[in-house]
């Protein structure tokens, strides 16, 4: 392209400038009381957890922990709730005459202590399972089968997590609407739906104007929609004609209604026809307390409010229109509802990234921002079962009863036992969770001791550290107690990798990961399981075992800073994680370098980039020199720039002046990589 002489002025946007990175936000893989299953959530606060995934339960600690990391500092987090897949079989007919046994079709997934739900027909009861006998199928309820339940017939029982459920029903008792908890869990036996007329808009028919049996004159059309239900009624000879039609068309202008049908013969066209709309609303009440409300709904699919469509929008139930009639007035309590903790699995918690299960860990293999990994109830302590026996009828005679609307049938709630694991799965499934983080480069694992029936010694925790051996594993111990807000006066021991969780946040916050996250006091924490001496803890912390002390005037404070790494190199948890900061950085603000034109001004342009983010690094106190040029060394090897690459090799001294971790940046003609070379040393721009 030829251009006139003179000078020419281009504005050229320049390439984004490398800006520090967060490596502070953790993922909880955890048991939570509701919410969406095995899909990582973004929580920016502890309300909005509760919002999503309910409060604190007995056979979990999915709350507990995400409660310690806020109130540690943390201000971002992602949760992945777990739970037992759902499993369903039926029991075989004849079944067993004393009713507290049932013979499935298969015991495949039923446990000791989980719930299983029995359905027949409309007949929906949970129990316990006591006992499980797999060479006979059979199966130990807590109480006998419900007396509606026909054991001469075949029955539906499900186990693992479920969500409650409900009907509502039209009028004559036919089926009207089917209500669901919106995720599993037994929070959802607490929620209570109440059906009640909702607004209504009346007219008559013109008398002058003479309509057909397809349409009809009337004197006002403002509150009528498309997919209304209209009682259309006639009087005459000391009678009432009543007909039901459905709004297809308004004609506002000429106020006239068109019907999706014809109006019977029994109407006299002639004759006034008086028209009545009708809707329906859905009170949501949770433990007692309202919600949620939704008032005017049709069960006409052709209207704006059609209830499966506008109660979409609820964070407590999902329902489906099994017919067209509205329900009659009632109120019904969810039941069948199942957490699914009893029979959880390792492989719930941890699935597998390499085959492609995304559940547990393994659906955040695509979540950049994750930094830290903690699955608090791979250690939990395993948790009694418990059934909750419905309350007594109020008594309509007492002198002090209340008139009010209660659902018809009370059943009663089962929790399950919480999840238990031998100590060799908890260690086969914390090893998956290391080499996951090595996988990934940029996260690490926080590991805690399994539990046990008393506090773990030092040499047995001394053991248990020992089968890890990477920088990408941290070991925390021991537990610690906390009061549970379940209870007034009562406290519950807690792994301390939600704590830890939030001191890194919080250090991060203040200083950057370059701080060792340690020698601050723990905010709700109040005890710990062992309270090691100076010298157990000289030999744990020599060990990699970050242990929790209680120093007096303190409280509980983290006291420890090191790896589960055999490298000496890579022994400082501070060196780790300020390596994935850099790493972090520089993948995320140099892949624009991916398809730039390969020469000296992207050599140029990138090295100043990568100086800016270093320095500033060393000016916060990330890198050790007494100069810049002493902290990091930038050295661009474009020997292989014909066939794509350009490679720029990073030092950085992380933890002595003398000593450097060396990043080697390279970049093909389509892809960047960032990896590191502990073997190199880059000084004064020379590479050896």
């Amino acid at each position: 392209m030829t251009r006139a002489p003179g000078l020419l002025v281009q504005l050229v946007d320049p390439p984004p400038a490398v800006e520090p990175v967060r490596v502070d936000v953790p993922a909880f893989v955890c048991v939570c009381e509701r919410g969406p299953v095995d899909e990582p959530v973004r929580i920016g606060s502890w309300p909005q957890f509760g919002l999503v995934f309910g409060g604190f339960m007995p056979n979990g600690l999915g709350a507990y922990a995400v409660k310690a990391f806020f109130d540690q500092g943390g201000r971002v987090c992602w949760v992945v709730r777990v739970v037992a897949p759902e499993v369903l079989t039926d029991a075989l007919a004849p079944q067993p005459v004393d009713r507290t046994t049932s013979r499935l079709g298969s015991v495949a997934g039923f446990v000791v202590g989980a719930a299983a739900t029995v359905r027949q027909g409309d007949e929906t009861h949970t129990y316990l399972v006591n006992a499980v006998d797999p060479s006979t199928s059979l199966v130990t309820w807590d109480r006998p089968l419900h007396p509606a339940l026909d054991t001469g017939l075949g029955m539906d029982v499900a186990t693992g997590a479920g969500q409650a459920g409900a009907r509502l029903r039209g009028p004559g008792g036919v089926p009207g609407l089917d209500v669901e908890a919106a995720s599993q869990g037994v929070w959802g036996d607490g929620v209570e739906l109440v059906s009640s007329p909702g607004a209504r808009f009346a007219t008559v028919s013109r008398t002058g104007d003479v309509g057909s049996r397809a349409a009809t004159p009337v004197h006002a059309t403002a509150g009528l929609v498309v997919g209304d239900e209209v009682r259309v009624s006639q009087e005459g000879a000391g009678t009432v004609t009543v007909a039901t039609a459905v709004v297809a068309r308004v004609d506002h202008v000429d106020r006239v209604v068109w019907w999706d049908s014809l109006l019977p013969a029994v109407l006299d066209l002639t004759l006034p026809l008086a028209l009545e709309t009708s809707s329906t609303s859905l009170t949501v009440l949770e433990r007692g307390s309202v919600v949620e409300m939704w008032p005017d709904l049709s069960f006409q699919p052709a209207h704006p409010r059609y209830a499966p469509g506008v109660v979409a929008a609820s964070t407590r139930i999902r329902v489906v229109a099994v017919g067209t009639a509205a329900p009659v007035p009632a109120r019904v309590r969810l039941t069948g509802g199942r957490d699914g903790t009893a029979a959880l699995t390792v492989d719930d918690l941890v699935g597998d990234e390499v085959l492609g299960q995304r559940r547990g860990a393994a659906s955040l293999a695509g979540t950049d921002e994750l930094a830290v990994l903690a699955v608090p109830d791979l250690v939990g302590c395993p948790t009694p079962p418990v059934v909750h026996a419905p309350p007594p009828p109020p008594d309509p005679c007492g002198p002090c009863a209340v008139a009010e609307s209660v659902p018809d049938r009370l059943e009663a709630v089962v929790v399950d036992a919480g999840a238990r694991f031998e100590t060799e799965d908890v260690v086969r499934a914390q090893r998956a969770l290391v080499e996951s983080c090595e996988r990934h480069t940029e996260r690490i694992v926080l590991l805690d001791p399994p539990c046990a029936e008393r506090p773990p010694s030092l040499a047995a925790l001394r053991a248990w550290a020992a089968r890890f051996s990477s920088s990408y594993a941290v070991a925390v111990a021991p537990w610690l107690t906390v009061v549970d807000p379940r209870a007034v006066g009562r406290v519950r021991r807690l792994p301390a990798s939600g704590h830890l969780a939030g001191m890194i946040a919080q250090t991060d916050a203040l200083d950057g990961p370059w701080r060792t996250p340690a020698n601050r006091s723990l905010t709700w924490a109040h005890g710990v399981d062992v309270d090691f001496t100076a010298e157990e803890h000289a030999i744990a912390n020599e060990d990699g075992i970050l242990v929790v002390r209680a120093l007096p005037g303190r409280g509980l404070v983290p006291m420890g800073g090191r790896t589960l790494s055999a490298d000496a190199l890579w022994v400082f948890l501070a060196v780790r994680r300020t390596m994935i900061y850099l790493r972090r950085a520089l993948r995320l603000h140099l892949a624009w370098t991916v398809f730039e034109p390969n020469g000296p001004q992207l050599a140029r342009t990138v090295e100043s980039a990568v100086a800016t983010l270093l320095e500033q690094t060393w000016e916060e106190g990330g890198l050790v020199g007494a100069k810049a040029e002493d902290a990091y060394a930038l050295q661009v090897d474009q020997s292989r720039a014909a066939t794509g690459h350009f490679v720029l090799v990073v030092g950085v001294a992380l933890a002595r002046p003398a000593e450097f971790v060396t990043a080697r940046v390279s970049r093909t003609d389509n892809r960047l990589e960032v990896a590191e070379m502990p073997e190199v040393v880059v000084r004064a721009g020379v590479a050896s």
